[in-house]
Parts: structure tokens; C-alpha cells; sequence
């Protein structure tokens, strides 16, 4: 056996990650937050978030400083406006696996 990992091995700090991650979506408004920036290339201001979503603009701030601290999100500062968009574009897919098995109609 090679220095390689065996069939089904897994890194303990790749889990924790993981968990880490799974734990940052798991809140509705997280969800509804990534749904809005979907596509890639799209940047979305916090006040675009908070009438989308009803929320206080406090609330959504929180929110967003989760996802980005778990590096859901990146922010850039545009003149007095913070600007977000996905990090890896992979996560919409993942997204859309899960509505696709958990959401059924």
C-alpha cells in the first residue's frame, strides 16, 4: 500500500470543513440568500437582500457575515455599498441537488 489514500478513506479536517459548511447553510434565509446570487457573476448589495427578502437589514448583515466567514461569499466595497457574490459557483449546484432531493412538489 502507497502513500495514497485507501477506497473511502476521508481527511478529518476535510470533514470538519464540510460539517462546518452544511452548518452555515442551514438557515432558510442562507438558503434564500444564495439563491440570489445563483449565477456566478452576479454581485447583490444588502439592500437588494433586504427588500428581496423582508428582512432587517441588521439580520441579513448577520447572515451574510456568516456565509462569508464560512467562505460561502466574498464581499468587494463599491463607493459606500459592500457588494457579495458566491465564492465557488459549485455551491449552487450542490444547492440545487439538495432541493432537488429534500424539496420535492
Amino acid at each position: 500500500m502507497g502513500g495514497g489514500k485507501e477506497a473511502g478513506e476521508v481527511n478529518d479536517q476535510d470533514l470538519e470543513q464540510t460539517s462546518m459548511v452544511l452548518k452555515a447553510l442551514s438557515h432558510p434565509l442562507r438558503l434564500k440568500i444564495l439563491c440570489m446570487l445563483e449565477d456566478g457573476s452576479v454581485e447583490v448589495a444588502v439592500q437588494e437582500i433586504v427588500v428581496a427578502t423582508g428582512a432587517s437589514q441588521s439580520n441579513i448583515s448577520q447572515h451574510l457575515s456568516i456565509m462569508k466567514g464560512k467562505g460561502l461569499i466574498k464581499a468587494r466595497k463599491d463607493g459606500n455599498r459592500v457588494l457579495y457574490h458566491l465564492s465557488d459557483s459549485r455551491m449552487v449546484v450542490l444547492f440545487n441537488m439538495m432541493r432537488e432531493v429534500f424539496c420535492r412538489d
